[in-house]
């Protein structure tokens, strides 16, 4: 399971809200150590929140998944110290592959920081 392995996420101290079938919620508590040379949380940060919860929605039993493409747009800055929430959801699945839609919010005033849109290509386990 992809929260189990992923040592990046453990690192920067990702926590798993909520996981289920194509959808995924995970808290990410912004610190001095997130902070860019302007003061407001690395857009790096933001960024592997949401892939983070990306790689859950999409990497199952029965296949492993690889980012294709991501996108993020990122709507304010985001102040030290904010705990974000990062709301995964499919929207789109077939066979071989999938899009998925991820919302970066604060989780006290729920305004959006950044929106994340990224495409998965599946592989089968071996």
């Amino acid at each position: 399971m992809v929260e189990d392995k992923d040592n990046f996420a453990k690192f920067l101290g990702f926590k798993v809200l909520e996981l289920g079938q194509g959808f995924a919620k995970v808290l990410g508590h912004s610190s001095e150590t997130s902070l860019n040379g302007a003061g407001v949380v690395h857009g790096g940060y933001i960024y592997t929140l949401a892939d983070y919860a990306f790689a859950l929605i999409t990497n199952t039993d029965e296949h492993i998944a690889l980012s294709s493409n991501a996108t993020i747009n990122y709507m304010e800055a985001v102040k030290p110290n904010t705990v974000l929430l990062a709301t995964a959801k499919l929207s789109h699945e077939k066979l071989k592959t999938s899009i998925c839609d991820i919302v970066i919010t604060d989780e006290t005033s729920k305004t959006t920081y950044a929106i994340f849109q990224a495409r998965a290509i599946y592989k089968p386990r071996v």
